[in-house]
């Protein structure tokens, strides 16, 4: 009696097919779930921590004809993500509420929120995004933020140092912001004696979920 090739039994196209198809399923499932382990685990490392703000603080100082003025903004919200190993990919979210800004002395508080200056009734957020920091050394960074005030965005880069501890994230550093790129000051007669760069310090305090 004549045999097949197969030793008397061979699979159809049909069943072949849907080997194939099977295989193809199985593979790719697999790759999926690699992918979606290795996403997981990224996500894992960049820690979300909640600026807890009473422990935090935003400052300012300005020169107006040679004497230097300070001032606080008191109300203001954001978060930070960071990964030690990963400093680029790090971020932090800042919203700041102008009016929240108290210069020590309320006529300068209140020129300061006005029209000419930050105009905070028709910009009533200044808001800071960082997209990244560079290692420079021990908890030492470079900053590279977006700040926008006043409708206008500006990139700033400037020195940080990060610590972690347990479940808490310190930032400290020092921005200098040209005032007139944000139009701030730039059509008011008092913005002659004041001096175009304004520092910002910034000591920020964050934590996760316990």
């Amino acid at each position: 009696m004549a045999t097949t090739p197969c030793g008397g039994w061979c699979p159809s196209f049909r069943e072949s097919r849907w080997a194939e198809v099977f295989r193809t399923t199985i593979t790719g499932l697999l790759a999926a779930l690699i992918g979606l382990w290795i996403h997981n685990v990224a996500l894992a490392e960049a820690v979300r921590w909640t600026v807890d703000p009473a422990r935090s603080v935003i400052r300012l100082e300005v020169d107006a004809l040679g004497m230097i003025q300070t001032g606080r903004f008191g109300d203001w919200s954001g978060y930070i993500v960071f990964d030690p190993a990963k400093p680029e990919a790090a971020r932090v979210n800042l919203a700041i509420l102008a009016a929240s800004l108290d210069m020590g002395d309320s006529l300068v508080t209140a020129q300061a929120k006005s029209q000419g200056f930050l105009h905070v009734s028709d910009f009533p957020r200044i808001d800071v995004a960082l997209i990244g920091l560079e290692r420079v050394g021990d908890d030492r960074y470079q900053a590279r933020a977006d700040v926008t005030c006043k409708g206008q965005t500006e990139r700033v880069t400037f020195p940080v140092a990060v610590q972690v501890s347990g479940n808490e994230v310190q930032i400290e550093g020092t921005a200098s912001l040209d005032r007139e790129a944000f139009g701030i000051g730039t059509e008011s007669l008092r913005g002659l004696i004041i001096g175009r760069i304004i520092k910002v310090d910034v000591d920020i305090t964050a934590r996760t979920r316990s």
